[in-house]
């Protein structure tokens, strides 16, 4: 019976062995490919020995996992799943003001990191929405109208100038340059100024916080 190996291994599900032996001699054909157009001799010989220990096992080296680690699964996806819901509640309940990366992160003690992917989640989702550029503002999905409206009201009767429509959308001046320059913005260029056009500036408020246009596997339920 072929000994399971210690090293180079992870435990899989069984009903997935063929995919990832399928990935693995993907890999280890990758590798050999670059260890082919080494010049290097020695790396060449390293790059493949090591193609050939990343290639496919045969049946049976790669153990399921048992039943307590799918136990375990389950109890970590319902915490991230109570995590998520706790943080909907808070951004929720800043209302219009919203909240950002940094305070929740500051008021859960988390790190910013999953913070983010927590929130992400919800997004993708339409639970919360986002406002502004590099500092992001989170919004719960019911106060969308109001804050879309508010936007609105900001827009004047007028093309806009570069910082108008950075003051107005809540976006630093750069950003409004390139998104006008790469056509995520309507408007155009006088010389060397930019210009928003009015109707493009109040296209993209209603983009914001717009619902997914389908719907993501694995929906969390609503709070």
């Amino acid at each position: 019976m072929t000994s399971t190996p210690t090293t180079g291994y992870v435990p899989v599900p069984v009903k997935d062995f063929a995919r990832f032996t399928t990935l693995a001699d993907e890999l280890g054909q990758a590798a050999r490919d670059l260890a082919a157009s080494l010049a290097d001799a020695p790396e060449r010989q390293a790059l493949a020995e090591h193609a050939d220990t990343a290639a496919a096992p045969t049946a049976n080296t790669i153990p399921g996992i048992p039943e307590a680690g799918r136990t375990n699964s389950r109890a970590t996806q319902a915490e991230a799943t109570a995590n998520r819901e706790h943080l909907c509640q808070q951004i929720a309940a800043t209302g219009t003001h919203g909240a950002t990366t940094a305070d929740l992160t500051t008021a859960n003690s988390q790190t910013a990191p999953r913070i983010h992917s927590a929130i992400r989640t919800l997004e993708a989702h339409g639970r919360v929405f986002r406002t502004g550029h590099g500092i992001i503002r989170w919004y719960a999905a019911e106060h969308r109208t109001t804050v879309v409206n508010a936007m609105r009201r900001r827009i004047p009767n007028h093309d806009l100038t570069a910082q108008e429509a950075a003051d107005a959308l809540g976006l630093p001046v750069p950003r409004i340059r390139e998104m006008v320059e790469t056509g995520q913005l309507d408007g155009r260029r006088v010389g060397k100024a930019i210009m928003v056009h009015r109707k493009g500036a109040l296209a993209y408020i209603d983009t914001i916080g717009a619902p997914p246009t389908t719907e993501p596997a694995n929906t969390p339920p609503a709070a």
